[in-house]
C-alpha cells in the first residue's frame, strides 16, 4: 500500500490530522505518475506532482479522489487551486466520505472539508459516526440532495460547518438547507455545532491544531454537545465587496460605466467616440453626426447611433456588489450624445477629385482635409498629380487646349459665351469651398440628340469619376424639397435634373441661395443645417425659367447649326466609337491629364493675383462664384463667361414672355392712347383668340377679372420690358387708366419682343452654324486642323465661317478699341465699319 512521504505526514500533523488513521483510510502521496497506476480513476494532470491524494469513499464504497498539490495553481479569478476533484465533465458527483461509519451510531457527525472530517475521526467522541462534505454545497448535486445522506435516516445528526457559517450568509443558507435535506432522508433531529472564537474562515483542524493533543477530544464533544438549531446565532448580512475595476474591453474600446454622474456618462461616451471614429467615419454633417458610408454621408438616428456607440465603448454598470454588468446608458444620456454634434470633426463636402483651397493650395492627400473640412476620395491615378507651382502662358494654352478643343470641342456650342460657361460649370467643383452659393447650369439643347447628357456626363466624371444619376425634375414643391434635402443629407457633390424643360419652384429658388440648407431628417430629433457646396446642373429643351428662379441661373446651349445631329457621322468626331459612350469612356481614360488641366487654370489665376473679372460684377446673390470663377475664365483667355445672360432671362423668362406678349397687345390695340381695365377685358371678351393674357389670367369671363388684372398692372408699372413701359395715370381705384408706350433702350430689345431671334441675335457672339469643331478651330485660327468637320447638312454646315471677335457683349468696355474687325460692329463703344 502507498505511503505518504515524511513532507506530507509532517503538513498533516501540523493540522491536527493522525497520519496514521489518514493511511489507513487510505490517503497518499503522489510524486511521479506511476504512484497513481493503481488508482481505479487515475488523476489526470501530473503537471504539480507531488500531491496528496485523498480517497472521498462513499458509505456504498463508491470513490472520487481528491488531490493537494504542494504548489497549486491559479484559477480563473487568480485564487489558488488548493483541493482539486475531477471535472464534472469527467463524471464527478459529490460523496460524504465515510471516514469513522458505524452501525447504529448515536448521533452522525458531518462536517465541511478534508482535513476537518480526518480531525473529527480521529477526536469524535465513541458512538458518534463521522462522514465529511467537500464544501458547504457539496451534499447535492444538479439541485437534488445526494444519495449518502441516507445515513441521516432515524438518527440524530451534527452539523459541523466552518467558522465563515456566522459570516458569509452564503454558507449560512447552505447550511439551513442541507438540515431541510437532512430531515427529508428521516434524520430525527438536526443541529448546528458552532465554532466560536475561531478566524472567519477557520475550519476544525485549524481550531484543533492550536491545542494539545490531550485536550483537543473534549473540546470537541463539548461543542458537538452545544449544539444549535442554526448554523449560527443569526444569519449574517452580506458584506459589501470592495469596489473591484471595470472590466477592459479585449478590442481595445474604452469602457464607460454607465450608472454613475450622468454628465460623466455623457462625456466618457462622446470622449470614446470622437477619439475612435471622429474624422475618420463619424463627421458633424450639418449640426448632424452623420458617418461615413462609401462616398456618402448617412446621418445617425437613434438606433444607428446605439450601435456605433457600443462599437466604440463597452457599456457596464455597477451592481453596487463590486461586480460590472453589461449595461446601456439611460435613453436620455444617449439622446444627449447624439445631439453632441459639435464634438465631432465638422465637414462641409465631399471631393472625388483634388481641389483648390481658398488660400489656393491644392489639396491631393486622400482623407479629411482639416483646413477645408472636406473629405478627398480619390481612385483612379489621381494622386500626386504634378501641377506647377507657377503656371506659364504655355501651360495655361495647352490647358486651354486639352479642355476646350481636344474634351469638348465637338460639343455644339452656338456662342462663346455657352462655351464659356461650360467651363464655368467644369470648374465649380474645384473651387467650390471659395464661395457659399452657385446659380443652376442649365443645359439647354435645341432638341433631341444633341450631347445634353453627354456634357452632364463628361463633366461628372472628371469631378466625380461616375456619369450623372440625374433626377427627374417635379414641380410639386414637397417632393422638391425632399429630393434637395436628400442631396444635401448625402453630402452629394452634384445634383442633377433632366427632362427639365420648365424649371421653377420656391425650394429650388430657396436652395441655389441659402448659405445652408435647413430641413427635419428623419430618425433624428434636431433640425439639420447643412452647408452648401452642391453644383446644381439642369438638362432640357428649350429651357423655359419660372418666377424668381430666372435670377438665378445661367445657360449652356447646345444648339447645332446642321439639322439631324443624332445622325452625325461618328468618323467626324474626334474620339469616334460605336458604343455611343466614346467621349465618356475617353474622359475616364484622361481623367488625370484634365483634372490637372483644370488645376493649372485655377493656379494661373491664384499667382496673378485672383483677379475679378473686366467685366461688372452683377450676378445677385452668386457675386462670389461670379468673381472666381469669372477670374479664372477670363485670366484662361476664354471670352463669353455670362455673356448671354440678360437676353436669355428675357427669353426664357416664361411669364416675362407673357408680359412681354401682353403689353405688345396692348400697344397694338390701344395705341398710346389711354385705356381701363374694364376696357382690356372688353377686348378679350370681343376676339378672345386674339387676345394675348398674363399668365394665369387667361380666363376673362372670371367676375374679379378686372381686380385680379389691376393688381397684376400694379406690380408691372413702369418697369420697361420688350420695349414697352406700362403707365398708371391717375384716378382713383376705380377709374384708373393706364398707358402703354415704346421705349428704345440703351441696348437692343429686339430680342424681348422676337424670341424666335433667340440667341443668334448677336452675330458678334456667335460661334458658328457649322460644325462646332471647324468652328471651335477657326475661332482659335487653325482652320487647316485635321480634324474631319459634318458635312450631312449642307446648308448650314457648308457655309464659310470666319472667326468671332472678343464679343462686346461680354465685357462693359472694349479692351482695346484700336483692336476691332473693321468689319464688324461693336455696340458698347458704337464702333462700326
Amino acid at each position: 500500500m502507498a505511503e505518504l512521504t515524511p513532507e506530507h505526514r509532517a503538513f498533516l500533523t501540523a493540522h491536527a490530522v493522525d497520519p496514521d488513521l489518514a493511511e489507513k483510510l487510505g490517503v497518499r502521496s503522489i510524486v511521479d505518475q506511476a504512484d497513481a497506476a493503481d488508482l481505479p480513476d487515475p488523476w489526470p494532470n501530473f503537471n504539480r506532482v507531488p500531491y496528496i491524494a485523498f480517497p472521498w469513499t462513499s458509505p456504498s464504497g463508491r470513490t472520487e479522489w481528491q488531490m493537494k498539490a504542494d504548489e497549486p495553481g491559479l484559477d480563473d479569478q487568480g485564487r489558488p487551486k488548493k483541493y482539486m476533484f475531477r471535472s464534472k465533465k469527467m463524471g464527478y458527483e459529490p460523496v460524504l466520505w465515510a471516514v469513522r461509519p458505524l452501525e447504529n451510531p448515536g448521533r452522525v457527525l458531518i462536517v465541511e472539508g478534508t482535513k476537518q472530517c480526518l480531525v473529527a475521526a480521529k477526536y469524535a467522541p465513541e458512538g458518534v459516526a463521522v462522514y465529511g462534505i467537500g464544501g458547504c454545497r457539496m451534499w447535492s448535486s444538479e439541485g437534488l440532495p445526494i444519495p449518502d445522506l441516507a445515513v441521516a435516516e432515524d438518527g440524530e445528526v451534527v452539523v459541523l460547518l466552518d467558522a465563515d457559517a456566522s459570516s458569509n450568509p452564503e454558507v449560512y443558507d447552505a447550511g439551513v438547507k442541507l438540515g431541510g435535506a437532512l430531515m427529508d432522508e428521516g434524520a430525527s433531529k438536526v443541529s448546528f455545532a458552532q465554532i466560536t472564537g475561531a478566524g472567519e474562515k477557520d475550519g476544525l483542524d485549524d481550531v484543533l491544531a492550536t491545542r494539545d493533543e490531550a485536550r483537543r477530544a473534549s473540546f470537541l464533544a463539548r461543542i458537538i454537545e452545544r449544539a444549535q438549531g442554526k448554523p449560527a446565532p443569526a444569519r449574517p448580512r452580506a458584506k459589501k465587496k470592495a469596489p473591484a475595476a471595470p472590466p477592459q474591453a479585449g478590442d481595445g474600446r474604452a469602457v464607460v460605466v454607465t450608472n454613475q454622474d450622468r454628465l460623466q456618462v455623457m462625456n466618457e461616451l462622446t470622449k470614446a467616440m470622437t477619439a475612435k471614429f471622429s474624422g475618420s467615419e463619424l463627421f458633424n454633417h450639418g449640426g448632424v453626426i452623420s458617418r461615413l458610408e462609401g462616398r456618402s454621408m448617412v446621418p445617425l438616428d437613434r438606433g444607428t447611433f446605439n450601435g456605433v456607440a457600443a462599437e466604440a465603448a463597452l457599456m457596464v454598470a455597477d451592481n453596487r456588489d463590486g461586480e460590472y454588468v453589461p449595461g446601456w446608458a439611460d435613453e436620455n444620456s444617449m439622446k444627449a450624445v447624439l445631439a453632441r454634434a459639435g464634438e465631432f470633426a465638422p465637414l462641409e463636402q465631399i471631393r472625388r477629385c483634388p481641389f483648390v483651397r481658398p488660400d489656393g493650395s491644392i489639396c491631393q492627400e486622400p482623407g479629411y482635409d482639416e483646413a477645408s473640412r472636406t473629405i478627398l476620395s480619390v481612385e483612379g491615378g489621381l494622386g500626386g498629380l504634378d501641377v506647377p507651382e507657377k503656371p506659364t502662358a504655355e501651360d495655361v494654352a495647352a490647358a486651354r487646349e486639352l479642355i476646350l478643343t481636344e474634351w469638348l470641342g465637338d460639343m455644339p456650342f452656338p456662342t462663346v459665351a455657352d462655351r464659356a460657361n461650360a467651363l464655368a460649370l467644369l470648374l465649380t467643383p474645384f473651387v467650390r469651398g471659395h464661395f457659399d452659393q452657385v446659380p443652376l447650369a442649365v443645359i439647354d439643347g435645341l432638341q433631341m440628340g444633341v450631347g445634353k447628357n453627354k456634357l452632364a456626363d463628361c463633366i461628372a466624371i472628371l469631378a466625380t469619376g461616375e456619369a450623372t444619376s440625374p433626377l427627374n425634375f417635379v414641380e410639386d414643391e414637397a417632393e422638391q424639397r425632399k429630393q434637395i434635402t436628400s442631396a444635401f443629407r448625402t453630402g452629394s457633390e452634384m445634383f442633377v435634373f433632366d427632362e427639365a424643360h420648365t424649371i421653377g419652384g420656391r425650394s429650388l429658388a430657396q436652395a441655389l441661395t441659402a448659405k445652408t440648407w435647413q430641413d427635419r431628417i428623419l430618425g433624428v430629433s434636431t433640425m439639420a443645417e447643412f452647408p452648401n457646396r452642391v453644383t446644381w446642373l439642369s438638362m432640357g429643351n428649350q429651357v423655359q425659367v419660372r418666377g424668381d428662379l430666372t435670377r438665378r441661373v445661367y445657360r449652356i446651349a447646345l444648339w447645332p447649326g446642321y439639322a439631324n445631329p443624332q445622325n452625325r457621322a461618328a468618323h467626324t468626331f474626334r474620339h469616334p466609337g460605336v458604343s455611343g459612350l466614346e467621349l465618356e469612356d475617353w474622359t475616364r481614360a484622361n481623367r488625370a491629364a484634365l483634372v490637372r488641366a483644370v488645376l493649372v487654370l485655377v493656379r494661373a489665376w491664384f499667382v496673378a493675383g485672383e483677379p475679378s473679372p473686366s467685366r461688372s460684377l452683377t450676378f445677385g446673390s452668386f457675386i462670389g462664384w461670379e468673381r472666381v470663377v469669372g477670374g479664372i475664365i477670363e485670366r484662361a483667355e476664354v471670352p463669353g463667361f455670362l455673356g448671354n445672360l440678360n437676353a436669355w432671362r428675357e427669353e426664357a423668362n416664361e411669364e416675362s414672355q407673357f408680359v412681354i406678349s401682353h403689353l405688345a397687345w396692348l400697344h397694338e390695340t390701344f395705341g398710346e392712347e389711354q385705356f381701363r381695365t374694364s376696357d382690356v377685358r372688353m377686348k378679350a371678351l370681343t376676339d378672345p383668340a386674339g387676345y394675348h393674357a398674363l399668365l394665369g389670367l387667361e380666363d376673362a369671363t372670371d367676375k374679379k377679372y378686372t381686380v385680379e388684372l389691376g393688381k397684376a398692372y400694379g406690380r408691372m408699372k413702369e418697369r420697361i420690358q420688350g420695349g414697352f413701359r406700362l403707365t398708371r395715370r391717375g384716378g382713383h381705384a376705380k377709374t384708373v387708366v393706364w398707358t402703354v408706350t415704346r421705349e428704345v433702350s440703351e441696348v437692343s430689345e429686339v430680342s424681348e419682343v422676337s424670341p424666335s431671334a433667340s440667341i443668334f441675335l448677336n452675330a458678334d457672339t456667335r460661334l458658328s452654324e457649322a460644325a462646332p469643331d471647324k468652328a471651335l478651330r477657326e475661332y482659335k485660327g487653325d482652320e487647316a486642323g485635321s480634324h474631319p468637320s459634318d458635312t450631312s447638312d449642307t446648308s448650314a454646315s457648308a457655309a464659310p465661317v470666319r472667326p468671332a471677335p472678343v464679343p462686346a457683349s461680354v465685357v462693359d468696355r472694349c479692351p482695346d478699341e484700336d483692336s476691332h474687325d473693321p468689319d464688324w460692329s461693336c455696340r458698347t463703344c458704337e464702333r462700326t465699319a
